[in-house]
């Protein structure tokens, strides 16, 4: 399935923000480059159909395969509705903001069995590599649980998940600093 894209992926490139000299792109030039980044842009969609995250998550989930001139890049988004969400891990310790927003709104985040169906949503979405299989566990205290996903020098990579007391998910963070 090929999926043709539009301003979202200019914002993805960055392309019609500034010049490398800090000058303002013209808005008729920018006009042009959204309405034809299609022409340098390709996405091919592969659907990621997998029963894991059909239990946990909403929308429809993609591996995208991005395609400028002659590199590609692969990124997993979804569609939600008419929104297209990427599901990118940070390089760093940040927050995830939309990841929320891609949990259904009856998933409640409350027994070892509803962390262990969020765990393989992540293990599908953001595999571990040998490694982090060894040091990989899910850490619960009050309403945050912490699923270690690998080590980060003298720390661990984890995914922190926020809930309210209900258990329904408030907050989804990257950290590379958890001890």
């Amino acid at each position: 399935m090929r999926m043709q894209v539009a301003a979202g992926m200019v914002l993805c490139l960055g392309l019609g923000l500034s010049t490398s000299l800090g000058a303002s792109v013209d808005p008729a030039d920018q006009k042009f480059f959204e309405q034809h980044i299609n022409e340098v842009v390709k996405v091919q969609a592969e659907p990621l159909d997998n029963p894991a995250i059909g239990k946990v998550m909403a929308g429809k989930f993609f591996n995208l395969k991005l395609t400028v001139g002659g590199g590609a890049e692969s990124v997993v988004a979804a569609r939600l509705g008419d929104k297209v969400v990427t599901v990118a891990l940070p390089d760093t310790t940040a927050p995830m903001p939309h990841f929320k927003e891609l949990v259904k709104p009856d998933f409640k985040l409350q027994t070892d069995a509803s962390a262990h169906a969020l765990e393989d949503v992540f293990d599908v979405l953001y595999p571990v590599d040998a490694d982090g299989a060894k040091v990989k566990t899910i850490r619960h205290a009050g309403t945050t649980w912490t699923f270690i996903r690998g080590k980060f020098f003298d720390h661990f990579e984890a995914l922190i998940v926020t809930t309210d007391g209900k258990g329904a998910i408030t907050g989804v963070s990257r950290s590379l600093e958890v001890k």
